[in-house]
Formats: structure tokens, C-alpha cells, sequence
């Protein structure tokens, strides 16, 4: 009896789709973690650039 239960559990996909979508949904975060922590330190490196142009100017 337990081995027909444990066999049918192994059959049935119930949730496969949702582990599909969790897993979609943590590799997209992860990849918008990605290009922000890029495009902080490109735009950290302009900044600093602009400031020290601005600080530059005489009127």
C-alpha cells in the first residue's frame, strides 16, 4: 500500500509549475540586482567627473 502512495506521489506534477515560475522569478531579481549594481558604478564614475568640472567654473 505505502509503495503505490509513494509511487503515485512521484507521478503527479501538481506543483512542477509553480517551481518553474519561482525559479523564473528569482533569476529575473537577480539579474535586475545585476544591472543596478553595474549602473551605480558607471554612474558613480560620471558623477564624480561632473563634480569636479562644476567645482572647476568661474563666474
Amino acid at each position: 500500500m505505502k509503495t503505490r502512495a509513494f509511487s503515485g506521489f512521484l507521478h503527479r506534477d501538481d506543483g512542477a509549475v509553480t517551481v518553474d515560475w519561482v525559479v523564473l522569478c528569482a533569476m529575473a531579481i537577480a539579474l535586475v540586482v545585476v544591472a543596478i549594481q553595474g549602473m551605480t558604478a558607471a554612474t558613480t564614475g560620471v558623477t564624480d567627473d561632473l563634480v569636479s568640472t562644476m567645482t572647476d567654473w568661474t563666474f
